[in-house]
């Protein structure tokens, strides 16, 4: 990996392109390391946890890097905005919660002091305000909240000095969704089996003819199966390699009767279990019977946001 990195820094000037980069709580030491072996080809900003300044391609970069594995302190406290006619565009390492000791970043830090941002920490990509974004992680890694969906580079470019950045361009090949349909219906006399193969290969498809570049779709798939009566008798697997179902949460429901079966392992299974005492007996995928009012009530549904609220970096 190191390899490939320094032999992709080594193209870059030759293209015109300047390499610029701070350091967090992931590199906060082994970055600056790095940095110094190859000074020709990456400029690192910051370094101890100072304000530093470079300018390339008709603009200037500031950025702090973390002078310690945490910093709950505010870097913006020592800002100071240096005189220059080019767009100013900062880049720092933070997260956005109040209380997170990653250096925490409000909208206000970032809606002054420089033209633009470019924030680090969170995979996820997204606006913070109008003159921030999270570039996110270029590659996908899991299904963690900040992994899902499209993963890649943003282009930054200034329009009558305000900033546009681009929609995120495709770098990752493998693409992680967490699909949850209101139901799959299942045709009479069918396998349930049949009929969540069929809607999870058409999911796929969508996604792959939505994002060209994508060679893999790791889909996670949590649905009621309605018009069934009869749990699968296998869950199905991907007939097509490029792709990958993982069920972890199966409700099976039978359109004439007022109960459900619920399947799998989250936060309203759990706890409908301990409604109606029932013990878990085949593992991960088990089945239960719950009320449907219940089950879709205000209350449920709040206890398993609060699982899937869960952040990741």
């Amino acid at each position: 990996t190191r390899l490939a990195f320094r032999e992709g820094l080594a193209r870059l000037p030759g293209q015109g392109i300047a390499a610029v980069a701070v350091a967090g709580t992931p590199d906060w030491d082994s970055l600056p390391a790095f940095a110094r072996q190859f000074p020709n080809d990456l400029v690192l900003l910051g370094s101890g946890g100072r304000w530093d300044l470079h300018s390339a391609g008709g603009a200037s970069f500031i950025g702090w890097s973390f002078p310690t594995a945490t910093f709950g302190g505010c870097a913006f406290d020592t800002f100071t905005r240096p005189i220059g006619s080019e767009p100013l565009i900062g880049i720092v390492h933070g997260d956005t919660s109040a209380t997170s000791p990653y250096h925490p970043i409000s909208p206000l830090n970032v809606a002054q002091h420089a033209d633009a941002w470019v924030l680090g920490h969170i995979h996820k990509p997204g606006k913070i305000g109008s003159l921030a974004f999270y570039p996110g992680s270029p590659l996908a890694l899991d299904f963690g909240p900040g992994e899902l969906g499209v993963h890649g580079d943003t282009w930054l470019t200034f329009e009558s000095g305000r900033p546009c950045f681009s929609e995120t361009v495709p770098i990752s090949t493998i693409l992680f969704h967490d699909w949850r349909p209101d139901k799959i219906d299942v045709q009479t006399g069918e396998d349930p089996s049949e009929a969540l193969e069929r809607a999870a290969r058409d999911v796929c498809d969508e996604l792959v003819r939505a994002h060209p570049g994508i060679e893999s779709v790791q889909l996670r798939v949590r649905a009621m199966l309605s018009g069934g009566k009869t749990k699968p008798a296998a869950l199905p697997t991907s007939p097509d390699p490029r792709y990958y179902w993982h069920f972890v949460d199966l409700w099976l429901r039978d359109d004439r009767d007022p109960w459900i079966e619920a399947a799998g392992a989250d936060a309203a299974a759990e706890v409908a279990r301990l409604l109606i005492g029932l013990k878990a007996e085949n593992g991960r995928h088990e089945v239960r019977a719950v009320n449907p009012d219940w089950i879709e009530s205000p209350q449920a549904r709040e206890i398993a946001a609060a699982r899937d609220a869960e952040t990741y970096w």
